[in-house]
């Protein structure tokens, strides 16, 4: 759950922002003048009404006139006056369509920018960030909150300046009519303002808590739509009914609360207005019988009143929709000032970067390196005398572990020291928790890996352009993750430029080398059972496909890619052992490792064949490196890993993780438990001496 900030000024808000509002400062210059003239064409109505019915009641009592004319004259300024009304009315709709075409319109942009702005900047974050931030709180934040804050330039500016200018240009008028009435008019101002101000603070830490629980329900839905299959197994659709129940409930309440605080503020307007109008009413019709104000006179100031009583009591709207814009930026800013500690080692673009850079060689240089995963919900130490003077970015960021959590965890790798030649193969071998997927995440710095520790070609990747360095090297996680599209724009993701009109080809006209990658990787007679074959929509994670077919999509995604390292996390763990022999036998037959730097971290033992030297991994170290020969007669970890893979080919395919979805049967795991037990035992123990 996301914890509230403490409230932000909108002028702050706006300061730190200027540079993406000001984009629209034309929009905004031509809108504002147009709601000018449309304020000021609008005031020269009521002059005029004012002047017509002084000329009706010239014509009927005209002994009572000041002026005496002859009647058809009187008519005629009547009639020029009506006409006059018209054209003054037609200059204000013109006027008023122009500002809400230019603020409005504006606006829009702004919602269209500043989206775009966020999903580059969620680009540019670490996987550690997400999984601090579930992606229902981000979508929230790019839907409901990007929509919210576009109407600070759109709505919430052309409501607060067109009731600027109305108070502006209508107070004056008012008070060269009559300034007694006037005063009487605007008395209770003064106190309405006040309890204004307070109410409108409530108002934006509303909408505040209203956007926060709105982005915990859009995390739980997203939660359990994508676990919907979990939830009916374990029959648990009564409890994360309650569960989502409860979070609405939270939503109506801080909803509930937030309509209560603007119902109060709007009643506050609506009474000032209507106690404004009653007290005009009630003075000036005194003053009209009294004489103190003619008819026209009382008219025309009845007019300006009314003319403000909209901007009154669109006031309300005013404050609740910048309120409302503040609390959605403060929740975006929260998202623009968190920083990716993994930062880029050249201030380049990153398609430049990688075209300027020598070509690859592929050697790669690990030399002592230790590394600690960070807890991405570690809450920042207390403020200290030592860190009183340390920056806002260091001190108060979030995703900053604690000094102490630091200690407390302990090192995933540790004095970790490598060099792979250029064009070779190496496997890393260990068991489950040694650090083989770590030290692969950390080769294109998914993770970020500490200064000079990780060499490519000799230079430290720290410092070398994000965009050149991952343009270099193709990585292939452990869990295959596909995007719901079809299948051959899955495989040539990393290629797009394979594909013509958009992936659309017929299922004949696939390009030869998806069709080759496909084939490497053992996936392709699976693609031609497929009902549209290669166009073939895969669904949501690729769940139309069973785990290994995706394991195999996502491996002839990373086959396809020409580049110069090659990083394979355990890549045929999901697949049966024939399907494993194919995928061996069509690597080795189409030499795809033969011009590649390859790391391959993997529990299976037939990729090692593939392999030059195989590195021996266990507890966050290296043990040895050498060939497949040396380590089985010198290393009894290495031994009593390959007499568990025998064992389990010996058990046959029920016993390997099957082509069904990624799961591991119930029967593989009754028998082999206390034999893997036994072995890593004895692997522990060889290990220790």
């Amino acid at each position: 759950m996301t914890t509230a900030s403490p409230p932000m000024a909108l002028w702050g808000l706006l300061k730190k922002y200027r540079a993406i509002f000001l984009r629209y400062k034309t929009e905004l210059a031509l809108g504002v003048l147009a709601l000018g003239f449309t304020n000021g064409l609008g005031l020269l109505i009521p002059l005029q009404i004012k002047a017509a019915v002084d000329a009706i009641q010239a014509i009927y009592q005209p002994a009572n006139a000041q002026l005496k004319m002859a009647p058809d004259m009187l008519w005629q300024g009547f009639y020029s006056h009506l006409w006059i009304i018209a054209g003054l009315a037609v200059l204000v709709l013109i006027c008023r369509v122009a500002s809400r075409h230019y603020l409005l319109g504006a606006g829009r942009r702004l919602e269209f920018d500043l989206r775009n702005r966020l999903y580059g900047h969620l680009l540019k974050m670490p996987a550690s960030y997400f999984a601090a931030h579930p992606p229902g709180e981000l979508m929230s934040r790019m839907t409901n909150d990007v929509d919210a804050t576009k109407y600070l330039t759109g709505g919430g500016i052309m409501l607060g300046v067109n009731t600027l200018l109305a108070y502006t240009l209508t107070i004056p008028m008012m008070l060269s009519l009559n300034w007694k009435l006037a005063l009487v008019t605007f008395l209770l101002y003064p106190i309405v303002i006040v309890f204004m101000g307070k109410i409108s603070k409530k108002v934006r830490q509303g909408f505040y808590d209203v956007q926060t629980v709105l982005g915990e329900i859009s995390t739980v839905a997203q939660e359990n739509l994508n676990g919907m299959m979990v939830i009916q197994s374990y029959v648990r659709e009564s409890q994360e009914n309650q569960r989502f129940q409860k979070v609405c409930d939270a939503y109506f309440g801080a909803y509930t609360r937030l309509i209560h605080e603007r119902i109060l503020l709007f009643m506050l307007l609506a009474g000032l207005s209507g106690i404004s109008t009653g007290l005009v009413l009630l003075v000036g019709g005194w003053q009209v019988i009294e004489k103190q104000l003619d008819w026209g006179g009382f008219v025309a100031f009845t007019m300006y009143l009314e003319h403000l009583a909209w901007p009154t009591m669109a006031l309300g709207w005013t404050i609740s929709i910048f309120q409302q814009g503040t609390a959605a930026l403060q929740r975006l800013d929260e998202v623009f000032s968190a920083q990716s500690n993994i930062q880029d080692g050249s201030e380049q673009d990153s398609s430049e970067s990688a075209a300027t850079q020598p070509p690859v060689r592929g050697a790669i240089e690990i030399r002592n390196l230790t590394f600690t995963y960070q807890n991405p919900y570690a809450k920042p130490s207390p403020p200290t005398l030592e860190t009183e003077g340390t920056n806002i970015s260091e001190s108060e960021n979030p995703e900053m572990p604690t000094a102490e959590a630091q200690q407390n965890r302990q090192p995933v790798l540790r004095d970790v020291s490598l060099t792979i030649r250029p064009g070779e193969t190496v496997a890393l071998v260990g068991s489950v928790g040694s650090g083989k997927s770590t030290l692969l995440r950390l080769l294109p710095r998914v993770l970020e890996v500490p200064e000079k520790t990780v060499f490519l070609d000799g230079q430290d990747i720290t410092q070398l352009p994000l965009g050149a360095l991952r343009a270099n090297m193709v990585f292939m996680p452990q869990a295959s993750f596909l995007f719901s599209t079809s299948v051959q724009q899955n495989i040539a993701f990393g290629q797009p430029e394979l594909l013509e009109n958009n992936g659309k080809a017929q299922p004949s006209l696939e390009p030869s080398s998806i069709v080759q990658a496909a084939q490497t990787a053992s996936v392709h007679m699976d693609i031609q059972g497929l009902p549209q074959r290669y166009q073939t929509l895969v669904g949501e994670r690729g769940l139309m496909l069973s785990g290994g077919q995706r394991q195999r999509v996502a491996l002839a995604r990373a086959i396809l890619v020409d580049a110069k390292v090659l990083v394979l996390d355990d890549p045929v763990s999901n697949v049966d052992a024939d399907t494993e022999r194919n995928i061996v036998s069509a690597l080795r037959a189409r030499k795809v490792f033969s011009d590649k730097t390859t790391l391959i971290a993997t529990h299976r033992f037939s990729l090692v064949s593939l392999c030059d030297r195989v590195v021996l991994m266990d507890a966050g170290k290296i043990l040895a490196v050498g060939t497949h020969a040396e380590l089985l007669a010198t290393q009894p970890l290495y031994q009593n890993l390959n007499r568990l893979q025998e064992l389990r080919a010996s058990l046959g395919d029920w016993a390997l993780e099957g082509d069904t979805g990624g799961q591991q049967s119930s029967a593989s795991l009754a028998d082999d438990d206390e034999d893997l037990a036994e072995l890593l035992e004895n692997a522990s123990e060889g290990a220790a001496s």
